[in-house]
């Protein structure tokens, strides 16, 4: 369990300061047109008072957040810390007055937990969310590998990582959305291939409990990929697919590709220090590696060559 930390922060402002920078920004401002909150602003949002807080020292107002955009009495506004998202009414907020540094100092507080510094990887079935876990770096130093969960999902930083990561494409949206983003996607026209074009396939393509089963070194802080190539185009009514070829397993894969496998799969062009090839000496040394069918063969051939 993380360890939250605590910040000092005594900046006190009153409220008739707060009234007076309200007034002084509206002043020129029709009545019918003032929008009080603009992009930038940092406001307070006040907590439900029909509802206990959390201890008696908690405080009456949550954030600061900052203000996107103010549609009538509605406010959308990003918390400073965790990077969610929330339209807030306007008259259970008021104004945070101070610095950036300031309002991200209160909002750590008000967020109760260390601020994510880094996710370096990933394991389990983005499909099946529950089960995914995920290797956090904290602004302490502290790694640890946590649970997928709402208040992981909600912030920035989390965000920002499975938009980096095509196979985790579902995790961008809530679990109802995802299978209809998915389904769209493919029916979209396939992008950006020419057949024997060649690119790097996570190995994770032929299952993930699979993959866990095979205990590799460095299993999720590297990704194994082997090489593959666009081999041959198929049509299928309205759609095209593509088909693909792994030379190393001596095999056509078995599923034609839509553009969402294309996408979630294929996007790996280049090889980098976050890779890790899969060669014929490897599979030596792992050879439940190879598929079934062609295990014995590929086995006895890689000997002979290596």
């Amino acid at each position: 369990m993380v360890n939250f930390k605590f910040f000092e922060f005594g900046k006190v402002v009153s409220a008739k300061f707060q009234q007076e920078l309200v007034k002084e920004r509206v002043k020129d401002t029709p009545a019918e047109t003032q929008n009080k909150y603009q992009p930038g602003d940092f406001v307070l949002f006040q907590r439900d008072p029909a509802v206990p807080r959390p201890s008696k020292l908690s405080s009456p107002y949550t954030g600061p957040y900052e203000v996107i955009q103010q549609l009538k009495n509605d406010v959308e506004c990003r918390h400073v810390v965790m990077g969610n998202i929330k339209v807030l009414h306007v008259t259970r907020l008021k104004l945070f007055v101070g610095s950036r540094e300031e309002a991200y100092k209160a909002a750590l507080l008000d967020a109760d937990q260390f601020v994510i510094r880094k996710i370096h990887y990933w394991r389990g079935d983005p499909a099946k969310r529950s089960g995914m876990f995920f290797y956090v770096e904290f602004d302490d130093g502290d790694k640890i590998l946590l649970p997928y969960s709402k208040d992981l999902s909600s912030s920035a930083q989390f965000e920002e990582f499975v938009y980096s990561e095509p196979q985790l494409f579902p995790l961008r949206f809530n679990a109802a959305d995802a299978p209809k983003r998915i389904t769209a996607m493919r029916k979209e026209p396939i992008r950006n291939v020419q057949l024997h074009d060649v690119f790097y396939l996570d190995l994770r393509y032929w299952g993930y409990d699979w993959f866990d089963t095979l205990d590799l070194p460095n299993a999720y802080a590297t990704t194994y990929v082997v090489l593959c190539e666009y081999l041959a185009w198929h049509t299928h009514g309205r759609y095209r697919y593509v088909q693909v070829r792994c030379p190393l397993f001596d095999e056509n894969l078995s599923d034609l590709w839509h553009h969402y496998y294309v996408y979630v799969y294929g996007s790996i062009r280049t090889l980098t220090d976050a890779h890790t090839l899969i060669d014929e000496q490897f599979c030596l040394l792992y050879p439940d590696i190879l598929p079934p069918r062609n295990r014995e063969r590929l086995f006895h051939e890689f000997v002979s060559r290596v």
